[in-house]
């Protein structure tokens, strides 16, 4: 699914819900992908507890 076409949260749900359901990692962790860059990385990694600095202390 093209990440312009996603810009709901109801939409992103669905994406990431459907990806499951086929029970494939690798649909999943393009839907993930897709996802987040439908979000805004930096907004993504902020909802998801990641920061910057956890990796720049790496």
């Amino acid at each position: 699914m093209d990440r312009k076409y996603l810009d709901t949260d109801k939409l992103q749900t669905l994406c990431l819900d459907e990806a499951i359901k086929v029970n494939d990692p690798a649909a999943l962790i393009k839907a993930i992908d897709t996802v987040a860059r439908a979000k805004g990385m930096t907004k993504t990694a902020k909802e998801a507890g990641i920061y910057l600095r956890f990796f720049l202390s790496v």
